[in-house]
């Protein structure tokens, strides 16, 4: 598991092992997915991914990217019996926003506009993440699922633009 120290990856490292999974906290290294056989890469991404914005135009084509390379590397990995998906969250309560502000009021005005714009009318939380992430990892419920794209956003994907 790569990028696990806080927020997201926090909660989904904690998740991961209180199921009972052997977590192993890396980075990415191409040559260790290339040995690998069997198994699931689950990347975090972000709905900006689906959806342009001039101000985060930079974070958009990144997430952009990095869905095409989960559905490029699913079909490389898939005859591996290696499957690679994505999980997308809207706006996750975490550190960053004080993180980058040096106050709560960020995330303060975030929580709100979630709570009155999104169908399910809330802010993401980072265990939402991480509950995507057990679902797409276990080999039970998605052994059949590769290269999907997960929205994890509370229905903010169907808000009017």
């Amino acid at each position: 598991m790569y990028g696990s120290s806080s927020g997201i990856g926090e909660a989904i490292a904690i998740k991961l092992w209180s199921l009972g999974a052997n977590v192993v906290i890396t980075g990415r290294d191409e040559k260790r997915i290339g040995e690998l056989t069997k198994g699931n890469i689950v990347n975090i991404s972000s709905i900006a991914a689906f959806t342009p914005s001039s101000k985060m135009m930079l974070h958009c084509m990144a997430k952009c990217a990095l869905d095409m390379f989960t559905k490029c590397l699913a079909l490389q990995l898939g005859p591996k019996g290696i499957r690679v998906n994505s999980v997308n969250p809207a706006t996750v309560r975490t550190p960053i926003f004080e993180r980058i502000t040096g106050d709560t009021k960020l995330l303060d005005s975030l929580v709100e506009h979630c709570r009155q714009t999104y169908p399910l009318g809330r802010i993401g939380e980072p265990e939402d993440v991480a509950e995507a992430v057990v679902f797409l990892a276990n080999e039970t419920s998605a052994s059949f699922i590769t290269g999907l794209i997960m929205p994890v956003n509370g229905g903010a994907n169907h808000l009017p633009n």
